[in-house]
């Protein structure tokens, strides 16, 4: 479960990189941050992490993950959509990546795994 994480982990963050990079680069430009395909794929491959953060969390419980994989795929088709027709990001769209991060993070409540979730 630990190789699903840093794996995740590591794949993502090229991803986010470009994104962070690319706005740091642009600030103050007419470059918009929220209209941009590198904030599509960071906050992509944050829903990506998600679900494999979900399976690592629930030790690899197929509802949990399937649970994960619906939503967060969901998530991923209405950010693509949204870049497709050209609305801009918004807040909304890191609510639904909280929402996700709750999701994976569920199982530890479901076992009463309290002290870890609490952190």
């Amino acid at each position: 479960c630990i190789w699903a994480l840093a794996i995740a982990t590591w794949a993502h963050c090229p991803v986010s990189m470009m994104y962070h990079i690319t706005s740091a680069l642009n600030a103050g430009k007419s470059y918009d941050p929220f209209s941009s395909v590198f904030r599509l794929a960071d906050v992509s491959a944050i829903h990506g992490c998600c679900v494999a953060f979900g399976w690592a969390v629930s030790h690899g419980d197929w509802f949990f993950t399937e649970a994960a994989i619906v939503l967060n795929l969901a998530c991923v088709v209405r950010l693509q959509w949204d870049f497709l027709t050209g609305k801009r990001g918004s807040q909304q769209d890191l609510y639904r990546v909280c929402c996700c991060i709750f999701v994976y993070l569920f199982p530890m409540l479901w076992r009463g795994d309290f002290v870890d979730y609490l952190g």
